[in-house]
């Protein structure tokens, strides 16, 4: 899924080509552009000339996330489908590891691991780093999948007014009695904000998908937990007792206030469908020799 993502998508076209997959491969590669201004479509098409797997969907104008995702799921044709954002960069076991746990049927839905490529320099970097390690933890517990996920076939839908599509597709996968699998050793690189601005933007907005989503369907994602946010915060803690003590007071102050505009713009009515593009976190990505999942 992709909008305005000219500086990074010839390199995530690359590291999905690039894949080891020694139980398969990958069959098609569908880029949808929503509402792109810049160079991304050329850019896809260019590629797409060397590699007939890649097939760009063009919507003239952003319409939302999930609108892009059945779009995908319109076209795509294998039992397995694959959904990430083009401002992630993948190593070349992410996709045979992401899809491994889809071999057992009661198996619907898999995610993998984001690690920010954030300097650890600057309080804001640091916070997003902080953010991540805390989904790490309580994804291992109670799975919660997002940035790459892998599902089978039987999702042909989304509801297009939600703004957090990988919580969406859970609630579906357990509706239907399937499992969640969090995989973490399938890493995948991206860049968090780097601003408070930009950073409380994007925390209001998930926060408002995961309270409208859990008021229509009563589904609620493992990272909603207060007690099971700071049970993870305080083993970070011991795990990282120098700067970690300086960072956490306002990582809990910022998802605060973020949490609380969100649940106001709930029930304001407001709709996050189509959001701001949040420009800090779309930087051009590499993966350096000393980026790990630490």
């Amino acid at each position: 899924m992709a909008h305005n993502e000219e500086q990074n998508i010839r390199s995530l076209l690359r590291s999905l080509l690039d894949q080891r997959i020694p139980a398969g491969r990958i069959s098609q590669i569908l880029v949808v552009a929503g509402g792109c201004t810049d160079g991304t479509i050329a850019a896809v098409q260019e590629i797409a000339q060397q590699d007939s797997r890649i097939q760009v969907l063009v919507q003239p104008t952003r319409s939302g996330k999930a609108t892009a995702i059945n779009l995908f799921l319109k076209h795509a044709e294998e039992k397995i489908r694959i959904v990430l954002g083009a401002d992630l960069l993948l190593p070349r076991d992410a996709v045979a590891r992401l899809t491994e746990p889809l071999a057992d049927p009661k198996v619907g839905m898999t995610g993998g691991r984001p690690v920010p490529l954030n300097p650890h320099v600057g309080l804001i970097n640091r916070v997003v780093h902080l953010q991540w390690r805390l989904h790490h933890r309580l994804a291992h517990g109670d799975p919660k999948l997002g940035e790459i996920i892998a599902f089978k076939d039987a999702i042909v839908h989304l509801d297009e007014n939600t703004c957090v599509d990988e919580a969406c597709l859970e609630q579906l996968h357990v509706a239907r009695g399937l499992k969640l699998v969090y995989v973490p050793q399938a890493v995948v690189f991206n860049h968090g904000p780097t601003t408070v601005r930009d950073f409380i933007e994007q925390r209001r907005r998930i926060q408002f998908g995961h309270a409208e989503l859990e008021k229509r369907t009563g589904y609620r994602v493992s990272t909603t937990g207060l007690f099971r946010i700071l049970v993870a915060l305080k083993e970070e803690l011991k795990e990282h007792p120098e700067g970690l003590p300086a960072v956490a007071p306002a990582a809990v102050c910022l998802e605060g206030w973020a949490r609380f505009l969100g649940w106001l713009d709930l029930t304001r009515g407001r709709s996050h469908k189509v959001w701001r593009r949040i420009d800090s976190s779309k930087r051009r990505l590499y993966i350096s020799s000393h980026a790990s999942s630490d």
